[in-house]
């Protein structure tokens, strides 16, 4: 792709965005405790220490509506105790 004048690439619409994963502090794992955190609709990595730990949601790579639908899941799961 040829650049501008300036040497500057000009702008490209690059899609929409697509969530790939979502990483739950150790705050709010203990906020709304460990065993539901891990018990989702996604199997969450453990990173960290094991008394404080932050989870990570790997969402995969499917196609942006699945990606998107896993998501909503997931938020729903993990909001369900704040209340």
């Amino acid at each position: 792709m040829p650049g501008a004048g300036d040497t500057h690439y000009r702008p490209v619409l690059g899609g929409a965005a697509t969530p790939v994963g979502l990483a739950l502090g150790p705050g709010p794992v203990s906020e709304i405790g460990l065993a539901h955190a891990r018990s989702g609709p996604v199997t969450p990595e453990v990173i960290g220490p094991r008394w404080s730990p932050t989870l990570w949601y790997p969402l995969g790579e499917d196609t942006p509506p699945r990606l998107w639908q896993r998501f909503r899941a997931l938020m729903s799961h993990l909001g369900r105790m704040r209340n």
